[in-house]
């Protein structure tokens, strides 16, 4: 399990890093969403860095097989289904696409 999340890490570092922002942000008691809907009113993330989380997150879910638990690890937000994860992750990851139109 340690050696899937340090590959996941290493090979998806901006996706990765979303996922460690929403989960520092539900240890503050926020929910999911509402961590999330923060995180794309940030200005601190820049331009390049959403490309980034968008181009990698979305290598992420065209894998074969889709390692959902590995999501649950990183960003310790139980889903329920593999399904529920890749429903959760197309949302989040068309809604940092939206802001760079914006």
């Amino acid at each position: 399990m340690f050696d899937s999340r340090r590959r996941f890490n290493a090979e998806y570092t901006c996706f990765a890093g979303l996922l460690l922002a929403l989960l520092e942000a539900t240890y503050d008691q926020k929910l999911l969403q509402d961590a999330f809907a923060d995180w794309l009113r940030s200005e601190a993330i820049i331009y390049d860095s959403r490309r980034e989380i968008i181009e990698e997150g979305r290598a992420f879910m065209k894998q074969e097989e889709l390692p959902w638990t590995l999501i649950r690890e990183v960003s310790n937000y139980y889903f329920e289904t593999k399904e529920e994860a890749f429903t959760w992750l197309s949302g989040a990851l068309d809604q940092i696409e939206a802001t760079l139109r914006d």
